[in-house]
């Protein structure tokens, strides 16, 4: 038996090189065969099959999302556009809805929310949080 059954399916996208996974609805292609059927009421049967799946999606390229990919992303800063909303996700030391933003002194990483650990309130990377050391101090925390 071949049936179309429009389902939701966890996909796979690889754009660039940082794998992720969306929610993505898309039809599926399956050729099933039942291999066994418990009854537990006349309305409710439990059927085991095995099935294969043929599945196609279409990924937007890079820098559009949406229906038919017509809406093109406004992403920063090297950020990743969803190719399904495009919303932005955002690289370590920049935040924003477009990423447009570089973290606020004294904080670093995935949105901004690592506060520095430097000594004297000291600068850090925004994008590692590696304290940045003035002249005459160095160590880890430029404490020394």
């Amino acid at each position: 038996m071949v049936q179309i059954v429009p389902l939701n399916a966890l996909v796979k996208i690889v754009p660039s090189a940082m794998p992720k996974m969306v929610l993505a609805s898309v039809p599926l292609d399956f050729m099933e065969r039942v291999v066994a059927k418990v009854g537990l009421t006349p309305h409710c049967q439990i059927v085991i099959a095995k099935s294969k799946a043929h599945l196609k999606v279409r990924v937007c390229p890079s820098g559009r999302y949406g229906t038919d990919c017509m809406k093109l992303c406004d992403c920063q800063n090297g950020a990743i556009c969803s190719p399904v909303d495009g919303k932005c996700e955002c690289r370590p030391g920049w935040m924003g809805e477009n990423c447009e933003k570089p973290c606020e002194q004294g904080f670093y990483g995935k949105d901004c929310l690592k506060r520095c650990d430097c000594a004297d309130s000291m600068h850090c990377d925004p994008s590692d949080g590696e304290c940045i050391c003035p002249p005459g101090k160095r160590g880890a925390k430029c404490d020394q």
